[in-house]
């Protein structure tokens, strides 16, 4: 399957640490990893063009352009116009799928310089069309970055609309699966909420019983909660638990992760 390409662009000596989280979330991640490869500056060799002509070059062939917008606009030198909004210029020049992400909020744009000011205006101008979102830290930028990848592959038609859970888990066996664990939540089960299933049930008739199988293989969902290792699999997925004070969905109420 070819990965969708993705450009990551914004001042270098300012958003350095931003821009590397975006791209290590991007191929640390078991389910982004496998649709996308990231293009970053600082791991390039230029070989032979200037520094201008090859970063053009990559949004040229890139998929997605992800524009990170701080404080500072960048650039030196003859040129006027910074690297990244040069970027920028090309991938809508090219029709790429843009996505920009601006650091701070609307009380700060008047502190930012001024080539950064007039391209917020621009990007924030609802006929442009462009897609943006404003984020305070790095994991907030992160999330977001996987929101709209996640929406980007929904909208392809290249992801379930049944989600990571429901997908089949490459590699897996029901020697990974715990029956301790299994074992366990059927006694619960069967106390808390009359599960129809003994103790003492076949794993397969279980999984299936709880739709944790797809096309009688076990599923992402299967061994996070119930494998030996999860994390053979999957090494920063979480599950979050939503505690609800009644039988009724109504705030507050509390969300718990588990690693």
């Amino acid at each position: 399957m070819k990965k969708h390409k993705i450009f990551i662009s914004g001042v270098q000596k300012e958003l350095k640490a931003k821009r590397r989280a975006v791209k290590d979330f991007i191929t640390k991640d078991i389910l982004l990893s496998e649709y996308f490869e990231v293009f970053l500056f600082e791991d390039f060799s230029a070989k032979g063009k200037s520094a201008e002509k090859a970063y053009i070059d990559e949004v040229r062939e890139s998929d997605i352009y992800i524009g990170v917008l701080g404080q500072q606009y960048g650039g030196s030198g003859k040129s006027t116009v910074s690297p990244t909004e040069s970027e920028f210029r090309k991938a809508r020049v090219k029709h790429k799928e843009i996505l920009i992400y601006i650091k701070g909020q609307n009380s700060i744009d008047k502190d930012r310089d001024a080539g950064v000011q007039r391209l917020v205006k621009e990007i924030r101008d609802p006929k442009a069309g462009y897609s943006y979102r404003r984020f305070d830290d790095t994991q907030e930028l992160t999330d977001l970055v996987y929101e709209s990848l996640m929406s980007f592959l929904k909208e392809q038609g290249e992801i379930w609309k049944a989600g990571f859970d429901q997908r089949i888990c490459e590699g897996a066996s029901y020697n990974d699966i715990d029956k301790a664990k299994v074992k366990w939540f059927l006694k619960i089960a069967r106390k808390k909420r009359n599960f129809p299933l003994g103790e003492d049930s076949p794993v397969k008739e279980v999984f299936t019983k709880l739709k944790l199988l797809k096309n009688e293989k076990l599923t992402n969902a299967a061994i996070l909660l119930f494998g030996k290792n999860p994390s053979k699999f999957f090494d920063q997925t979480k599950i979050k638990c939503v505690q609800l004070p009644s039988t009724e969905v109504v705030k507050p109420f509390y969300v718990l992760s588990y690693i």
